[in-house]
Order: structure tokens, then C-alpha cells, then sequence
């Protein structure tokens, strides 16, 4: 039987975010919003920021979330601490403020030596949970969109779903786990360099 946490390997994005869709939505706790942040100047304020995060620092403008579900970073948020772009692990919780605004993901990384100082200087309170949750907040990025010297700065939570992920990103990240299955219609040069990934002990 496979693994239900078992990280599927893709060859296309619309497959990747099919399966992590289905999976986010058969966990029992309903998903979270998190919406990006973004400060335009003031001659941009009419500007319609595109969706695709390729024009957006990389961040996206929606990320959903649940509790339970497997999330990666997309981003080195502090990569003395081990919280390095493919760090992946499980959302144990959301912490909001008093107007329902996410102000944190809290994350047990399948890596438990990672995110110690981090969890140390965030500002939210720790002390109900185990020592390998970590604390993400929402990291700044500045982008031109139109390609001039005015930016626009985006506010996100740095993270994505991971259940599945495509071959490119795979190849650009570090997996801490073997629970990691190819689809058969890839082609031998994309498996077998896949499957020869080294994974740390």
C-alpha cells in the first residue's frame, strides 16, 4: 500500500496541482485563505498585479492551507536554520489575530533540527506546542511588474502545497524522506534521475 504522505513526482504543473487540490480538500479540516499583501506606489494604484508568480517575486497571490496538510517552502526564509527553499513538512496549525488574519503557519518539518532560531525570535507564543513545530510568517519581496523602476511589494507566506511536486522543482530541492514515487509516464532520463536523488540522513 502506498503511503498516504508518499511524495508523487509529475511531469506537468496541472497534474501537480490536481493532486494536491484532491488531497488538500479530503483532510478534514477545512482549508485556509492566505492572501498576499501588496503595497503599490501610487501612480500604480489601478494596476491589476498578474496572477502568475513568475511576475510576482515568486510569490503567489492566494496559497491555501489546512491543518494536516504537506507544505514546502519556496523560499530560503533562513537558511543558517535549515529553512531553505524545498524544506518540506506538516501544517500543525494557523495562528490568526483577533480579525481572523493569518499571522502564521505553524510547521513540523519533516527535518525536526531545522527552524530552532527561528522559532526562538518569532514573536508568536510556542509554548502549547512540541519543539519541532516552527512559526512561518509572511516574507517581503519588491517586483516591477511593468518592467519600469516603480515597485510593487508583496506580503505572502512562502509556502506551497507538496504532496506532489514537478520534476523541475524536485531536481532543485533537497527531500528529506524515501516516501517518493515517479509517475510511470515519465520518461527513463526523468526517473532515473529522480529516483537517484540522495536523501540525508
Amino acid at each position: 500500500m502506498v503511503p498516504s504522505d508518499i511524495l508523487h513526482v509529475l511531469p506537468f504543473n496541472r497534474e501537480v496541482n490536481q493532486h494536491n487540490n484532491e488531497k488538500l480538500h479530503q483532510l478534514p479540516n477545512p482549508p485556509v485563505l492566505l492572501q498576499a499583501v501588496d503595497k503599490k506606489p501610487v501612480s500604480m494604484k489601478d494596476y491589476t498585479v498578474p496572477d502568475d508568480e513568475q511576475f510576482t517575486g515568486g510569490l503567489a497571490t492566494t496559497v491555501q492551507v489546512a491543518i494536516g496538510a504537506r507544505v514546502m517552502l519556496i523560499r530560503n526564509v533562513d537558511v543558517s536554520d535549515g529553512l531553505a527553499n524545498g524544506t518540506q513538512g506538516e501544517v500543525v496549525d494557523i495562528k490568526f489575530t483577533s480579525n481572523r488574519t493569518p499571522v502564521a503557519v505553524l510547521v513540523r518539518f519533516d527535518n525536526e533540527k531545522v527552524g530552532k532560531s527561528t522559532r526562538m525570535q518569532s514573536p508568536v507564543d510556542m509554548t502549547e506546542y512540541p519543539a519541532n513545530v516552527i512559526p512561518i510568517s509572511r516574507i517581503e519581496v519588491s517586483f516591477s511588474p511593468t518592467g519600469n523602476n516603480l515597485k510593487i511589494i508583496r506580503k505572502q507566506f512562502p509556502l506551497k502545497l507538496c504532496w506532489a511536486s514537478s520534476i523541475h522543482t524536485f531536481s532543485n530541492m533537497c527531500v528529506f524522506q524515501e516516501n517518493i514515487r515517479c509517475r510511470e509516464s515519465i520518461c527513463c532520463s526523468q526517473s532515473f534521475q529522480v529516483t537517484r536523488r540522495p536523501v540525508p540522513h
